[in-house]
């Protein structure tokens, strides 16, 4: 099979979930109404996706290392299938909750391993093309996602976005039984530490519930989320000490190139995620700018960042890692600080260029950091190192949630967005310095 058709094949995949993860959050006031619900449980059914996905992922790649990634492609996109019915015929919010968790375990065994198919059966050489593609795939979904929502909740309602996740997911898994199966040269067989996936889960929620903070009328759950997440990291630790396994490898970090690719794909997406959701909040609750308007300037950040990752995958392939990465964290940095000077001084789509500048930055920095990943490891352990990277972009994510919520207030103001801003300054100057530790390799790792 041709690398073109293997990566279009993968990439489908892969479009499939973070289309998921942005296309409900259009249908929210409508699943409130018919519910009737509170905002706080509301909440839930971006968060639980958001915490399954990223608890998931590490241990989807291990089971694609011994069961074979094609295997997990496929078993994700059953999953997927059978949870996007469930959820657009679910009776009550919880049921609706539970499908939405389903989904994002879907995602998690579609994603990571469908970069570690990539890397088994592509040439080496050309890896970053192949991640550059896979990311724009992966960012297109995103970016889309909102439309297509709206789009399906204005003609039908707000089940067909669980709907249409069907067909769909069916007609991908044909093209993904069309792919050579890679089974062949798994590691062995996986034992599932069960009780450190518990604590990593803990953690997670915990930082969910503090990013949600405000939302939530529940001062006694956001105090037990303040004790749960530093509690939960501390356990893991201890237990990873002790048995040297666990649901996250560790020693995954050991190799510098993992560990700056991981570092910098949790604070660029920190960046991204933070000014994704409170320029919204600004334009809206402080600017008063129309809806149109403010999917207008945020479709900046999304389009400049699908163009400019499979130019990023060609940087990597001809030039290494280390040079995309660094321009890409500098034109983040920059941009953080051109967002910080437009709150409340210029006109409100001023916003839009900085916006546009963290895409170009998150283009750049996409298939180097996937690239280097996993080049860093053997293909014996690719998706065990690709779920644990993916991991942290969720990590970036749910922090960013979490700064929004301890930053800004229940009636937003110039001043707190731009402190928000000022905070994503600091978080991209450590993510470029991450990123300039970017090629120095130890001698153990692999070719």
């Amino acid at each position: 099979m041709s690398p073109r058709r293997t990566i279009a094949i993968t990439a489908s995949a892969s479009f499939l979930a973070p289309l998921n993860s942005t296309m409900i959050a259009v249908a929210l006031p409508n699943v409130r109404d018919d519910f009737g619900i509170g905002v706080g449980p509301l909440t839930l059914l971006i968060s639980v996706y958001l915490v399954a996905v990223a608890v998931s992922q590490p241990v989807s790649g291990r089971l694609g290392d011994s069961f074979g990634h094609r295997r997990m492609i496929l078993a994700g996109l059953v999953v997927l299938f059978a949870s996007s019915l469930g959820a657009a015929v679910a009776w009550n919010f919880w049921v609706l909750v539970i499908f939405r968790a389903f989904q994002g375990i879907a995602a998690a065994m579609v994603m990571p391993n469908g970069t570690a198919y990539l890397r088994r059966r592509l040439n080496a050489g050309t890896l970053g093309r192949s991640m550059g593609y896979n990311g724009a795939a992966v960012s297109a979904g995103a970016a889309v996602g909102p439309v297509v929502g709206g789009l399906l909740l204005s003609v039908v309602g707000w089940r067909a976005m669980f709907l249409v996740n069907v067909p769909a997911a069916a007609i991908i898994a044909l093209f993904v039984l069309t792919l050579p199966a890679d089974h062949d040269i798994g590691a062995s067989r996986p034992r599932i530490d069960f009780l450190s996936l518990a604590s990593l889960g803990a953690a997670f929620a915990g930082l969910v519930i503090l990013g949600n903070a405000p939302r939530l009328d529940n001062p006694a759950l956001v105090v037990g989320a303040c004790l749960v997440f530093p509690a939960a990291i501390a356990v893991y630790l201890a237990l990873f000490r002790r048995r040297g396994s666990g649901a996250v490898d560790l020693r995954l970090f050991t190799r510098a190139d993992y560990a700056s690719s991981a570092i910098t794909t949790a604070l660029s997406n920190l960046v991204m995620y933070t000014a994704l959701v409170s320029i919204p909040i600004y334009l809206d609750e402080v600017r008063n700018v129309s809806v149109a308007v403010i999917g207008l300037i945020l479709f900046s950040l999304s389009v400049s960042t699908v163009v400019m990752s499979p130019f990023s995958g060609v940087l990597a392939d001809s030039r290494g890692p280390r040079q995309p990465a660094v321009a890409g964290a500098t034109g983040i940095l920059l941009s953080a600080l051109g967002l910080a000077l437009c709150i409340g001084r210029f006109a409100p789509w001023a916003v839009a260029v900085p916006l546009a500048g963290i895409g170009v930055g998150m283009g750049l920095m996409g298939a180097a950091q996937q690239s280097a990943a996993i080049r860093a490891w053997g293909i014996e352990v690719a998706g065990s190192a690709s779920g644990t990277l993916s991991m942290m972009r969720y990590v970036g994510s749910v922090a960013g949630a979490a700064l929004i919520a301890g930053l800004v207030g229940a009636h937003p103001n110039v001043g707190e967005i731009r402190l928000l801003a000022l905070a994503l300054v600091a978080c991209a100057v450590a993510n470029l310095a991450a990123a300039a530790m970017f090629g120095v390799r130890d001698k153990t790792a692999a070719a």
